[in-house]
Parts: C-alpha cells; structure tokens; sequence
C-alpha cells in the first residue's frame, strides 16, 4: 500500500496513515448496551495500530468542542487554516461547525 502525501499545504491532516475507520453500528431497542460493547471491543482490538489522530468529518456533529476540533489537525495545518480565518472571516461568522476560530490579531487582539 502506498501512502499519500501532499506536495503542497492542504486543509486535510493526516492523510498518512495507512487506514482509517469509522464504526457505524445500529441496534435495536433494548440492544443498545450489547452494540457499544461490540464497537468497544473492535476499537480496543484495533489500538495497536492507533494513531490518535482523526478527521473533522470523523467528528459528528456533538463532537464540536475546541478541543475536539483541534484534534483533527496538526499544528501547522490548524495554525495555518486560523490565519486563513483571520484573513477572510476575522468576526467568525462561519462558526456553526466543526469552527476553528480565527487567529487574533498579534497587534490588536481578537478582532
């Protein structure tokens, strides 16, 4: 399997791994507790081979904590796509997402 990799800065971060996943499991009423035991066990298999990493379209839509959002990028790429918010969105008006806040104003503070 080849990796792929980016010649130039993208908004994607860690395009390196070598798989992703994502679990998608339903259950039936009353089998709700059984489902998360199954998806646990398959995740706790898999930790081995674990980056920690994940990707803002991983995250749903009640996983949009700061911190949350931040986990899905590497510090460069977060740093780089806050600069790009400060540039074309300095009020935040887009933030009803997976919202990576624009970069304060070093000068002037948070605009």
């Amino acid at each position: 399997m080849t990796r792929r990799s980016s010649g130039s800065p993208n908004a994607i971060s860690y395009r390196d791994a070598a798989f992703g996943m994502n679990v998608v499991m339903f259950a039936l009423p009353g089998r709700e507790e059984q489902v998360d035991r199954i998806q646990l066990a398959l995740i706790d298999g898999l930790r081995p081979w674990a980056t920690s990493a994940t990707l803002p379209n991983y995250r749903g839509s009640g996983n949009t904590r700061p911190s949350q959002v931040r986990a899905a990028y590497r510090d460069t790429d977060y740093e780089r796509l806050a600069a790009v918010k400060a540039t074309h969105d300095p009020r935040n008006l887009f933030r009803i997402n997976h919202n990576i806040p624009p970069r304060p104003n070093r000068r002037h503070g948070p605009s």
